[in-house]
């Protein structure tokens, strides 16, 4: 077969366009969407809340993003315990904590395993 100057430079037809589109639809799924992945053992694996220790807030050393993470903490009173840090330096004790304004006893003992003084 001879190729003429106008074959070497045509441009596909219909059938190759559809063809080159139907491959890339082919590999793109085979690439992006490879199916499901067996999972194999599924009942022996813990609840994420056993394997994700959370790291306890310290309260002498922690920011603002970090307070408000505390149950009862919003932004407002989050402020408040930074601002009595400055004022009065850092905490010595869950009781000096209870001085701030809006923090009350039951706000920290429901802190036990999320916040420490350290």
């Amino acid at each position: 077969m001879e190729w003429s100057k106008d074959t070497r430079t045509s441009k596909p037809g219909w059938k190759g366009i559809l063809g080159i589109a139907l491959a890339a639809v082919v590999l793109g799924g085979f690439v992006f969407f490879p199916g499901p992945v067996p999972v194999h053992g599924a009942d022996d694996l813990l609840p994420l809340e056993e394997t994700v220790q959370p790291v306890p807030v310290n309260l002498n050393t922690a920011g603002l993003e970090e307070l408000v993470l505390l149950e009862g903490i919003g932004e407002a009173k989050a402020q408040a315990i930074l601002d009595y840090r400055q004022e009065h330096g850092p905490f010595e004790s869950w009781e000096d904590v209870d001085r701030v304004k809006g923090i009350s006893m039951n706000m920290i003992e429901a802190w036990e395993d999320t916040a420490v003084l350290s």
